[in-house]
């Protein structure tokens, strides 16, 4: 396996692998980490992956074979996903642009309260 990386995140993600999610993201990959110019995150990318699964499934194809299988790696991968704070560019947007309204010192304060945490 190669170090950890947003691109190999971003394949596993494709792959629907739980296994290599968790490994780029245990390793220390930024899971919102911009995929593209225009800022899309892997989440954007589930998102379309898995739309275009609920839509093969209603149209009646067999593209993903077992289904159910299917559907647990999906789910294990947004439960992976989720757990390490994955964001949707829109919603990235939407928190830049809230944490941008608010005066300095109350975006100093929000700061001040995730490095305590994190650290």
């Amino acid at each position: 396996e190669s170090a950890p990386s947003v691109e190999g995140l971003l394949r596993a993600v494709q792959d629907g692998d739980p296994v290599r999610v968790s490994y780029n993201l245990d390793g220390g990959v930024d899971v919102n980490e911009p995929i593209d110019k225009a800022g899309h995150t892997v989440m954007d990318v589930f998102d379309s992956q898995h739309a275009a699964f609920h839509a093969e499934v209603a149209q009646g194809g067999d593209k993903y074979g077992n289904r159910a299988h299917e559907e647990d790696r999906l789910r294990e991968v947004l439960n992976t996903l989720r757990s390490h704070g994955a964001k949707k560019r829109s919603e990235l947007k939407k928190r830049d642009q809230a944490n941008s309204s608010e005066p300095a010192s109350a975006r100093r304060g929000v700061v001040h309260v995730i490095q305590v945490v994190v650290d």
